[in-house]
């Protein structure tokens, strides 16, 4: 269950930081499926969402997440640049055609 727990609006940064507490049963959730699900929540697009940090603890089935709204995408590219093994990701998954796996 994910619960908003705090919001702080950062004006001069463009950006909308935002606190959640995650408890849950099993693993810890992807990063990919949290950020849909707060993306979900804050009804913003998952462009413009950033995952900070997400901060666990060994033997607890809780979790801490940061998270960032930005403005725009050049905010958030500025803030948040790709690191150099996402981008080959990003460009392996364009080059590979849909239905084959690389």
């Amino acid at each position: 269950m994910l619960t908003q727990v705090k919001e702080q609006e950062y004006p001069l940064l463009g950006r909308k930081t935002v606190w959640f507490s995650y408890h849950g049963k099993g693993a810890t959730p992807s990063r990919l499926q949290l950020r849909k699900e707060i993306a979900h929540i804050l009804h913003v697009k998952e462009e413009d969402l950033a995952l900070e940090n997400i901060h666990t603890s060994f033997g607890s089935q809780d979790c801490q997440i940061l998270a960032h709204i930005y403005s725009d995408e050049k905010k958030k590219a500025y803030f948040h640049p790709l690191k150099e093994k996402d981008a080959k990701k990003l460009i392996k998954k364009e080059e590979t055609p849909a239905g084959v796996e690389a």
